[in-house]
């Protein structure tokens, strides 16, 4: 950070303009760097020297100049030089920009973008200023590669404010919750689960705030009675999400049992992707009706009805138990024990071998959001843990037998059956493939390079999960695609072959690869710091399992299979000996 700044301002005018007597010489203003953070700094004087902190650095500037365009019709160009560059090497912005001088208008489009979202999320107007008068100043003159990064920091400063306002009223993932590992990568929305919300849209970002987000949640009141002739009462609250709110209902025509309604927001595009939803649904029960198998066989969520209530759109679901990721985040994201990972490779196999098999379905957005627990365990206790304090998985304890992370007692679910939900994006063979599908860190390396995608593709996301639910962290921790599949080699260890490469399409081309010299296709190198620091913290699979836990990393290791037509399919999982294995004594 540079402990002293100089702004300078240079007349800019024609030779008729210098005739009238308008200023022609530079205004200079040397600024001492403090560490104060109040407001005095956003008072800038057209004399002498005064304080100010890093972040008001851009602003004194921009309003030192508004005031004498103010005084006079001259315009003035904006100067900004740093005086002690080699003190920048602590900026968070990243010192790879600083030293190689990056190129700006790439990086002032992604801070854009980022401002964008947040300022929209707060109420307060401490950082609701003109975005473009912003950028406008930023494209001016400015002396120092090097400055540009302290500017660029001010506005990160300030986008981080905002978003801690902003991420306050958002409930998802990201780096409180996950540590370094993990990132905000869904756009949670409610769910069939008694206790979360578990389906979601396939996104890489926080979502933005459009006029949709202003539609208020269906209202309601306890006694309340949905569907045909008032056939459920509402009971209570069971969650909201981006699409609807999930109400627990009792069903008057079954005894009073409780299920989960799903009331669809006023919005046409979230009544669109409901209806698909219960269209996907309702071809998935009349083939288990056909085939005489249950939805607990097949491990896919029961869909009982749906129906319009007034103008709200409604999907009665059964009721299910937390989430794969909430019983992760409950035991602070350490790893499961292996026989409830076991449970939920059996669970997860079984549901795509029937969707892949019988229904040529690809589901798309397979994540521990979206995998729950069958039961709430009873009527009034929808809790679907249970303590198991004396002891954690071997490969999770210390020297001393006790857990390496100090966090409260160790969570095991009740019930190891699960069921998958959120069949929203589903895609039947024969339907239109979107160019990209999936959440981003169960996405597939076909489908980030755009070789097209079918059912297997599910199976990529499968090994991401079960390896997620054996060590308690992201195998893929990214938002980037080359990143993403830097990563993929280094877990893999191997790299991805010329002739795989070469069948990308022309815009993954452009973007990730590099034909070298002897024609041979390559991934694009990487030189940000914080992009090889992610790459090195990934290890081979091989290297993430226990002792004992071997087969676990075969299976996995072939559902990261980089070939589609090579890669395990849910029937052959199905029958590889890490199901058959009894790890009740290596867990």
């Amino acid at each position: 950070m540079p402990s002293r700044c100089e702004i300078r301002l240079e007349p800019r005018h024609t030779d008729q303009g210098e005739a009238k007597g308008e200023p022609t010489q530079p205004i200079i203003r040397t600024l001492p760097r403090t560490q104060q953070s109040g407001r005095e700094a956003f008072s800038p004087k057209l004399g002498g020297e005064y304080d100010i902190c890093t972040m008001c650095l851009e602003e004194v500037g921009r309003r030192w100049k508004a005031q004498l365009s103010s005084k006079a019709k001259t315009k003035w160009s904006l100067t900004i030089d740093a005086l002690d560059e080699a003190e920048l090497g602590g900026l968070p912005f990243g010192p790879v920009d600083a030293a190689t001088g990056g190129d700006f208008k790439t990086t002032a489009s992604k801070m854009k973008s980022l401002i964008g979202r947040v300022t929209g999320m707060v109420s307060e107007n401490e950082y609701e200023r003109d975005q473009e008068e912003i950028f406008r100043n930023a494209s001016e003159t400015v002396n120092g590669r090097v400055m540009w990064a302290a500017i660029m920091q001010i506005i990160i400063y300030a986008a981080i404010a905002a978003y801690q306002v902003w991420s306050s009223r958002w409930s998802s993932r990201g780096y409180d919750d996950y540590g370094k590992k993990h990132y905000h990568d869904t756009q949670s929305s409610a769910s069939y689960s008694s206790t979360s919300g578990g389906s979601s849209v396939s996104s890489d970002h926080p979502p933005a705030k459009s006029k949709d987000d202003d539609i208020v949640h269906f209202e309601w009141k306890r006694g309340d009675r949905l569907g045909e002739q008032g056939r459920y009462i509402c009971m209570k609250h069971l969650g909201d999400g981006t699409f609807g709110r999930v109400i627990g209902c009792a069903d008057t025509y079954y005894n009073n049992q409780m299920v989960a309604v799903k009331v669809i927001r006023d919005v046409q595009r979230y009544k669109e992707s409901a209806e698909i939803e219960a269209e996907i649904l309702q071809r998935l029960n009349r083939r288990m009706e056909k085939w005489g198998l249950t939805h607990a066989e097949t491990h896919i969520v029961r869909l009982y009805e749906t129906f319009y209530h007034h103008q709200y759109y409604c999907l009665a679901f059964e009721v299910l138990g937390c989430s794969l990721y909430d019983l992760i985040k409950a035991n602070n994201y350490r790893g499961l024990f292996m026989t409830d990972v076991q449970a939920l490779a059996r669970a997860l196999f079984k549901s795509l071998q029937f969707c892949h098999d019988e229904m040529k379905l690809t589901h798309t957005d397979l994540k521990p959001e979206n995998v729950l627990f069958m039961e709430a365990t009873t009527k009034h206790d929808v809790s679907c843990y249970e303590y198991d304090a004396a002891d954690l998985p071997r490969r999770l304890r210390g020297c001393d037998g006790h857990s390496r992370r100090r966090t409260k007692l160790y969570l095991r679910p009740k019930c190891d059956k699960m069921k998958v939900i959120d069949f929203g994006n589903g895609t039947f063979r024969d339907d239109h493939h979107s160019s990209i599908v999936n959440t981003r860190q169960y996405r597939s390396p076909e489908v980030i390079l755009g070789h097209g995608w079918n059912e297997v593709s599910d199976m990529w996301s499968v090994g991401c999960i079960l390896m997620e639910a054996y060590s308690g962290e992201l195998l893929f921790p990214t938002h980037d695609n080359l990143e993403h599949l830097h990563m993929m080699e280094r877990v893999l260890d191997r790299r991805f072959s010329s002739h795989y490469l070469g069948r990308s399409n022309s815009e993954s081309k452009a973007k990730l690869l590099t034909l070298d010299r002897y024609s041979q296709w390559t991934l694009h190198g990487i030189h940000d710091h914080k992009h090889l620091q992610n790459i090195h913290d990934c290890r081979p699979l091989r290297y993430m399992v226990a002792s004992g836990h071997e087969l676990l990393a075969d299976l996995v290791e072939r559902c990261l299979e980089v070939d589609p037509s090579r890669r395990i399919t849910a029937a052959e999982a199905l029958n590889h000996e890490f199901m058959f294995t009894d790890f009740s004594h290596n867990e």
